[in-house]
């Protein structure tokens, strides 16, 4: 008890004398809290003395708290115009943030606005908090020049706030985002020479739950030196058994309302959103008897249906919630009773975001985990294990070439004159590592296929592909692929439902738990209404979509949760074929299939994916040739175009990889394989027969026939 007196005591001295140089902001930021939290206690007086900070703690922990408002504190006295841009990676945690931070401005007496494709606010006066995503702040930096003494909306930003920065981290939006940043200190810098500001500082705090590998994040978004802050510990996971015989989620959750007597907000995490769509209409129909209203969230719904769910989430106590990724992150649904796993998570971070949408009101979040087969109710207890004792796995993200090409065109398109000369466009690449050459040989290319054409010599404009872009509702400022599809409109308020629908034919779609009736489709338009009574109705069709990069977390989890070394590569013999655990992961699946590429006539009918290799016939013993690997001869296999191509696709690299350079392509994706760690691994594999039938049993789950 002295103890723990005298830890609460010293604790509460650290806060106030944080609040006393929190003179400005304190009040309107921590009054409803009482005391701040371990991670506020670590990074406010790093932030207030102006350096760049990573955060680093888990949900609900207080970050964007510990980020604003010293942020604040350090310019709200400032007699010049100053703005703090916030990151977000998606529209809908744009929103939450824009409310979860619109008190304690108005307290404050700061504008605060948001840019998105959902709101575009007015920003005639410069904002001091700018909330927005990567696409955004591409659009800004390119189209929001003033025609006043102040230049350029982002001419005064002091300071940029990169939230959940590991949704970003490894993928084209993140590098991106890295070019920006870039962009933006060029802007700064032109904003002093041009006396819009009179000096052209800027700090960078980034925040994340969950990162795997820090110092890829420190190297990729903060140039400099950066401070490093974290904050362990997150709340016991409580699972709730599945209550019935089938550990599906329609069995069990159903099963779960029918024992239930009292009101619960529920959760219930996908990864797909056609699956969201499915359990939302199931619900919908077997849910009635228990009074529970329930609701879609995903990227393809509406502007309307996803604020509707969220809406009702924040204002209803008997509500059953379907989602995907979109609601992971930190979107204030209020309070969640319980959170149900319909499938494994495609990674630990991403698990531990789902989790970290539980119940906030006390130290305890309630799981449950539902599985369709026995190998999903395996790694769903691997994957909240390795959550309870916080590992991450090692992650590893090699870099986005194409987001290059896009950056090139962009920053044209941000001249006022839409043209740069050469000189001009190789400033971007001051400060990037290893980039020049690249750099000129993309922009070669881009040349060569007419995507630039010169206005003079050494001067370049845009041709018809990024003009097209540009007329396509901006997005020359995207790096998000998808096959395009079409948007699905209520024939009877114009008001739209959902987009990025591929619709194959037949009468009926069941969008966000809604059964609707097809009556119109053209021009990339689906016009329906609510077939209320008919809701049986069926048609072919699915959400466009491009696949992503899933990191090593479920395997290593799995060999985590089984108790398997890294260097054991258990064998099991099963109808004639030899399977062999390496349980590495995509990357490890990608060099795997390079390494047989080079012995293709030594080895037929091999198989490889993320979790084993699979030999037909005899063999029982390590192969000699995966002790040799030569890094060259790989290197040279992987130029030709077949090998590539493949590579590309077990790696799941950008379709707009296609317009780069060959030679880029190639040294891309030799970056994202990390070569010598995969070596070393194969190379110190000891294959062995496995002599514990738990573990045998258990990995035979994984055998797909």
């Amino acid at each position: 008890m002295t103890e723990h007196t005298l830890v609460d005591s010293t604790e509460s001295e650290l806060d106030v004398n944080l609040m006393k140089n929190l003179r400005d902001t304190g009040h309107a930021f921590f009054q409803t809290f009482g005391r701040l939290t371990p991670i506020q206690r670590k990074a406010i007086s790093h932030i207030l003395e102006g350096n760049d900070a990573l955060l680093v703690s888990g949900t609900a922990s207080g970050k964007t708290e510990a980020a604003c408002a010293p942020l604040i504190e350090r310019n709200y006295s400032g007699k010049e115009p100053w703005t703090i841009l916030y990151i977000s990676p998606t529209r809908a945690l744009v929103n939450d943030l824009y409310f979860r931070l619109l008190r304690p401005s108005q307290q404050l007496n700061l504008r605060i606005k948001r840019r998105t494709g959902d709101h575009r606010d007015n920003l005639k006066i410069i904002p001091h908090i700018l909330i927005t995503t990567p696409e955004s702040f591409d659009s800004l930096l390119c189209r929001n020049k003033r025609n006043d003494r102040f230049g350029h909306d982002l001419g005064h930003v002091v300071a940029v706030v990169l939230d959940e920065i590991h949704l970003l981290h490894g993928t084209p939006r993140g590098d991106q985002l890295k070019w920006l940043l870039q962009r933006l200190k060029k802007l700064r810098k032109f904003a002093v020479k041009e006396k819009w500001s009179k000096n052209s500082s800027l700090q960078i705090v980034g925040l994340s739950a969950t990162i795997p590998n820090i110092q890829s994040v420190c190297e990729r978004y903060f140039p400099g030196h950066v401070e490093v802050i974290q904050s362990s510990g997150g709340r016991p996971i409580e699972t709730v058994s599945p209550p019935s015989e089938d550990p599906g989620v329609k069995s069990a959750l159903l099963t779960y309302l029918r024992e239930l007597n009292k009101n619960e907000k529920i959760l219930v995490f996908s990864n797909t959103r056609k699956r969201v769509d499915e359990l939302a209409k199931f619900f919908r129909n077997t849910a009635k008897p228990y009074g529970y209203e329930i609701y879609a969230h995903h990227g393809s719904l509406s502007k309307n249906e996803r604020e509707s769910a969220e809406f009702a989430a924040q204002n209803h106590s008997k509500i059953i919630i379907f989602a995907t990724s979109t609601l992971e992150i930190g979107i204030d649904i209020g309070d969640i009773d319980l959170i149900v796993l319909d499938q494994p998570a495609p990674d630990i971070s991403s698990l531990l975001q789902r989790i970290g949408r539980g119940n906030r009101r006390t130290n305890k979040t309630r799981v449950m985990a539902c599985s369709e087969s026995l190998a999903e109710l395996i790694l769903q207890n691997a994957m909240i294990d390795a959550a309870r004792d916080g590992w991450l796995g090692n992650g590893h993200f090699g870099i986005c070439y194409t987001v290059i090409r896009q950056q090139i065109a962009s920053y044209i398109f941000q001249s006022p004159q839409k043209r740069r000369n050469i000189s001009s466009l190789k400033t971007l690449t001051v400060g990037m590592k290893n980039v020049d050459s690249l750099f000129m040989d993309i922009l070669t290319k881009m040349i060569q296929d007419i995507e630039l054409e010169y206005f003079e010599k050494d001067t370049l404009q845009l041709g018809d592909y990024w003009w097209k872009r540009v007329e396509n509702r901006g997005s020359i400022h995207s790096n998000i692929e998808s096959e395009g599809g079409a948007n699905v409109i209520d024939l009877d308020s114009g008001l739209p439902i959902a987009h990025n629908v591929i619709y194959l034919g037949g009468k009926g779609i069941g969008i966000g738990g809604k059964s609707l009736e097809v009556r119109k489709w053209e021009n990339m338009t689906i016009e329906v209404r609510d077939a209320i009574n008919n809701p049986s109705l069926k048609g072919n069709w699915r959400y466009a979509s491009s696949s992503h990069f899933c990191n090593a977390s479920q395997p290593e989890s799995l060999r985590r949760y089984l108790g398997i070394t890294e260097s054991s590569w258990h064998m099991i013999r099963e109808n004639e074929f030899l399977y062999v655990f390496h349980l590495g992961g995509s990357i490890r699946n990608a060099v795997l299939n390079l390494l047989v590429e080079q012995y293709a006539n030594d080895l037929p009918g091999i198989t490889i994916n993320e979790w084993y290799i699979c030999l037909p016939g005899s063999h029982n013993a390590k192969p000699i040739w995966l002790d040799d690997i030569n890094d060259a001869l790989l290197k040279l296999i992987l130029n030709e175009e077949k090998v590539l191509r493949k590579t590309e696709r077990l790696l799941n690299r950008p379709h707009s990889n296609a317009s780069l350079p060959y030679h880029i392509r190639v040294e891309e994706v030799w970056d994202w394989l990390n070569i010598e760690n995969e070596k070393k691994a194969i190379q110190d594999s000891q294959w062995i027969f496995l002599t514990d039938d738990n573990v045998e049993n258990a990995l035979k789950q994984f055998i797909v026939e």
